[in-house]
């Protein structure tokens, strides 16, 4: 996969709940990187880009997060694509919650955040 962030993302394994905008159907999945800008989590659906969501990421002792974002690419993790890892853009996210994200990050990947702090 070609790498196309502009910003530096964090390995991470949270609970993340969202749905599409103007949709009642809520999934789960799990988050395998983040950033103050996006996000890449595991979708069990077909999200194709441009497609706005909102989210809510559980940052354990941190709390929970709510922001919106936008899907950017979507990329088949099976043969079946019953899994289906997805990049997502954030449009809002409160600045109270990029630091919930950096507080998060900081306190249980420090060694991640030092080597990707001037990338």
């Amino acid at each position: 996969m070609q790498e196309r962030r502009r910003y530096a993302r964090w390995v991470i394994s949270q609970p993340v709940r969202y749905k599409r905008e103007n949709s009642e159907l809520e999934c789960v999945s799990h988050c395998r990187d983040i950033s103050s800008q996006g996000i890449s989590l595991e979708a069990n659906q077909e999200l194709p880009p441009d497609t706005p969501v909102n989210l809510q990421i559980n940052l354990d002792e941190q709390g929970k997060i709510l922001v919106r974002g936008k899907v950017i690419w979507q990329e088949p993790q099976a043969e079946d694509f019953s899994n289906l890892l997805t990049g997502i853009n954030f449009i809002t996210i409160k600045d109270s919650d990029k630091d919930k994200i950096f507080n998060y990050m900081f306190a249980h990947a420090r060694t991640q955040v030092v080597e990707n702090w001037w990338k």
